[in-house]
């Protein structure tokens, strides 16, 4: 019976590897310009993240029509090496890459988790150079929602400021220590139509509503540090219903909404 691995127990030494894995998150998937790879955010059973990369080319042809988010993997015969990008996803000083004759198929689910990796507010703060560097998650009750605004940009024919647009937001833990977010572009409307649609409700009674961020990155904005989305991986979840995440009971350690009267009212900057 051949050794199976965890993803903590990989090193640069050696390309004899097996492991189990989960797909998290996949970006640029099936590039359309030459020269790019695709990256997987892969987590195993414990927990561990990492990064994983796909060249071009040939390499991406074998795993095109496989790859699938939330589906766990087989995977072997790939190399670890030492990460050289700032940019990343997981918080590791290496990653997966895949080799000609890498091997990756589905097998049968491991585990029903959606394996978040929640950051306290103090971890954002606080943040290292390495977690400006990769992504998080983080879940509160939304206590504050800003104007919508736009970063400065300048529209060349046939363009529209639509990515340039940008909702600010405050979540607080159920200690009361806040985060303040940043959702742009498709991020921005897609979180101010899933508020307006949750507080426009004829029963909505002030209830503390809350939000899961997932895959979003610490970044420093008007000099604090603040969670901001990354395009074509964050994802927003308001009020969900997560097997591995009490919701109810969440709300319920919630202690802290001295602000709430105030700040659930919603502006909107006209476009104009």
């Amino acid at each position: 019976m051949e050794t199976m691995h965890h993803l903590s127990d990989l090193h640069v030494h050696s390309t004899n590897w097996r492991v189990y894995v989960k797909i998290l998150a996949l970006y640029n998937h099936n590039p359309t310009l030459n020269g790019d790879e695709t990256t997987m955010l892969l987590v195993d059973e414990k927990s561990s993240r990492i990064d994983a990369k796909i060249p071009e080319g040939s390499y991406l042809y074998k795993f095109r029509d496989v790859l699938r988010i939330g589906v766990w993997y087989y995977m072997s015969d790939f190399q670890v090496v030492l990460s050289q990008s700032e940019v990343k996803y997981a918080l590791r000083p290496i990653h997966i890459k895949c080799l000609f004759h890498t091997q990756m198929w589905p097998v049968p689910s491991r585990s029903s988790r959606r394996f978040f990796d929640f950051a306290a507010p103090d971890e954002v703060k606080y943040a290292t150079d390495d977690q400006f560097n990769c992504v998080t998650d983080a879940i509160g009750v939304i206590v504050k929602v800003y104007p919508i605004r736009s970063f400065p940009f300048v529209c060349r024919q046939g363009e529209t400021d639509y990515e340039s647009r940008y909702v600010a937001f405050k979540i607080k833990d159920n200690m009361g220590n806040a985060i303040k977010c940043v959702a742009i572009g498709k991020y921005c409307e897609e979180f101010v139509n899933k508020w307006f649609t949750r507080t426009s409700l004829i029963t909505f009674n002030y209830e503390p509503i809350v939000a899961v961020l997932n895959f979003w990155r610490i970044t420093n904005y008007h000099g604090s540090n603040v969670l901001m989305t990354v395009d074509g991986i964050s994802r927003l979840f308001i009020d969900p219903k997560f097997n591995d995440i009490n919701i109810p009971s969440y709300i319920r350690g919630f202690s802290d909404l001295n602000e709430a009267d105030n700040d659930l009212m919603m502006e909107v900057v006209d476009e104009n």
